[in-house]
């Protein structure tokens, strides 16, 4: 009895202890100058989006791992413009230092024009300024990944367990019936990011598309286009949660996280080039970071296990060339010392070109402008009106594919990654801005065969990125950007369209002669901002591209990207589901390598037995 005794003393000293200790939590730092000297971490993750904000969550759930985010931007926080989903579509719109501002070079396929290329430069990356689409999208472009890489570990049936991983489907908190807009069995409950369908009723663009379905035999209703299935009109999915915006930030980098002292997230910090260790050149482990306003190197950080790059489509690829990483004779002729002569870097980058499918507005088209301090008020309030919605007055999209026998395939074969795979997204929208306007309709080449590139345009890694999409370089993509408008054109014909619709203000196929369509359509499109490529995988051993499947950088140690730049092959939607669900599967890549072992409960993957080995990276 006194040993036992003696143990419940023991224990209620220790509880007493804990009681009175301070709780351990992440450290945030908003300056690298609050960084020790001699701080060094087990894993840096460059890049806090969709792509690094998964990582770095992931990693640092296990206590023995400590973890650095970098994060170029500042914090997301207290950010109205930002948390408000319906502020993304007002006039101003989410400021402009929260994006890189970036800017095309001169695309000599868009009559010489530059035309802006939006990135996230917060905390959250993309997933804090973007138009919040969720959509996973078409089976078949997980299946072409496979197939290009080599790894069935991409398949479509392979990373169901990561999608609901990610997702945890809530419903809208207006109370909107949104009964048949979805298949519940399709979405995850339990996942980081919050999804919902739309909160505001009645859009007028909605109840005409369902008329639109219901008249034309051509275009039919999809009942969740989440389903690996997304041809056809459906209700689009979106990440908002009660009335704000859920991203990587809400869903990985939550409260929850950063009660975990071994993660530290650094924001305002400009990574300028990742470096080889001192003894072992193709043994990355440093990253060295810089001043943007000064254009001065301040200091580099050590990794004793893995960087991760996550800086995006552009941001990856123009760190790996300041690093000497890339084709070795554009290297050379700026004066940078060759790392490692890796001739892709850069190559097979493939963004979305869109374009205003618009028309005129009748009087019974034209709806009232959003009161914006009422509207700002209401949300303030209750978290419900305009402002808690997308603001884009439609929550539908519509996705197609080029007829079977359309002429085009006589000339072409086809670029979409399979037959289940879209070439045409169309995505109806009412915006009214002072400089533009969207009615009712962007379209989009969802499968475009043009490919671009990233470069850099000197040896100073202040220097802007030289962004080249090469958008409408292909004559496939114009063909179908010519049936797309003419598949516009059929959606909107239906008798409701016809009462809200007046003349059309788009470059018609059918009217101008091909030339004079072709200049005018490529002096209207621009960016769909959905970039991948740049730092793209393939088969292990091959010596093209620039990963391996497990998104390690071909022929170093220590160095990883995961992000949208790693994308082999675009998807037909937007990008940010797929980037959710390639970083779930890297971080799960990464912690089985790394001898650090989570419970087998924490991996939700493929469900596979995990054997811990550790690589022997030097500490």
């Amino acid at each position: 009895m006194k040993t036992l005794s003696n143990t419940f003393l023991r224990i209620a000293a220790f509880a007493l202890l804990s009681a009175q200790l301070p709780i351990s939590k992440a450290v945030f730092l908003n300056d690298a100058s609050e960084l020790t000297s001699s701080a060094s971490f087990d894993f840096i993750v460059v890049g806090s989006g969709p792509g690094g904000a998964v990582v770095a969550s992931r990693l640092s759930q296990n206590p023995r791992n400590s973890v650095l985010l970098i994060e170029a931007g500042p914090s997301d926080e207290g950010v109205v413009e930002i948390r408000a989903p319906g502020l993304s579509f007002s006039v101003p719109g989410i400021p402009l230092r929260y994006e890189w501002n970036t800017t095309t070079v001169p695309v000599p396929s868009l009559n010489g024009r530059s035309v802006p290329f939006r990135r996230g430069h917060v905390l959250g990356g993309g997933s804090s300024i973007n138009g919040m689409l969720y959509t996973r999208g078409a089976s078949g472009v997980y299946d072409r990944w496979a197939r290009i890489t080599g790894d069935d570990g991409w398949r479509w049936d392979s990373i169901q367990g990561y999608l609901r991983k990610n997702e945890r489907w809530t419903f809208p908190n207006g109370g909107r019936n949104v009964t048949g807009e979805y298949d519940p069995l399709v979405h995850g409950l339990s996942g980081a990011v919050s999804v919902s369908l739309g909160n505001e009723a009645d859009y007028l663009l909605d109840n005409l598309g369902l008329e639109s379905v219901a008249l034309q035999a051509e275009f039919a209703f999809n009942p969740d286009m989440n389903s690996g299935n997304t041809i056809g009109l459906g209700f689009m999915p979106m990440t908002i949660e009660n009335g704000e915006r859920s991203s990587a930030v809400n869903g990985y980098l939550n409260a929850t996280v950063r009660e975990r002292p071994n993660l530290t997230i650094l924001v305002n910090t400009y990574v300028t080039r990742v470096l080889p260790d001192r003894r072992r050149s193709r043994s990355i482990d440093q990253v060295e970071i810089g001043s943007r306003e000064t254009r001065n190197i301040l200091r580099t950080i050590r990794a004793r296990n893995e960087i991760i790059l996550a800086a995006g489509a552009v941001g990856t690829p123009q760190i790996l060339l300041n690093s000497g990483i890339g084709d070795k004779r554009d290297l050379e002729s700026l004066g940078i010392p060759v790392v490692l002569d890796l001739p892709d870097v850069g190559k097979n980058f493939v963004d979305h070109a869109s374009t205003q499918l618009t028309y005129a507005r009748t009087t019974e088209g034209t709806t009232p402008p959003i009161d914006r301090e009422a509207a700002l008020q209401e949300w303030h309030t209750s978290k419900l009106g305009p402002f808690s919605d997308r603001g884009a007055k439609s929550h539908q999209l519509l996705f197609t594919r080029v007829a079977n026998d359309s002429p085009i395939w006589s000339e072409h074969s086809d670029p979409a990654a399979g037959p289940n795979v879209p070439h045409i997204e169309l995505l109806p929208a009412d915006i009214n801005f002072p400089v533009f306007s969207i009615f009712p309709a962007l379209i989009v080449v969802s499968q475009p065969r043009s490919t671009g590139t990233i470069g850099i345009r000197s040896s100073s890694p202040f220097d802007e990125p030289l962004v080249n999409p090469a958008y409408l370089s292909e004559k496939v993509d114009l063909d179908i950007y010519a049936e797309a408008i003419r598949m516009g054109k059929r959606y909107f014909s239906t008798p409701g369209f016809a009462a809200i619709l007046g003349e059309p203000q788009f470059p018609d196929p059918d009217i101008l002669p091909r030339e004079d369509w072709e200049t005018a359509l490529r002096s209207r499109v621009g960016s769909g901002i959905h970039g991948v490529g740049g730092a793209v995988m393939s088969p292990r051993g091959s010596n093209k591209g620039v990963l391996d499947p497990d998104l390690k950088v071909k022929g170093l140690k220590g160095l990883r990207v995961v992000d949208a730049s790693a994308i082999p092959h675009i998807p037909d939607g937007h990008t940010m589901v797929p980037v959710y669900v390639l970083s779930e599967r890297a971080s799960d890549l990464i912690a089985r390598e790394w001898s650090r072992c989570l419970p087998e409960s924490q991996f939700q993957g493929d469900g596979q037995r995990r054997r811990c080995n550790d690589p022997g990276r030097s500490q």
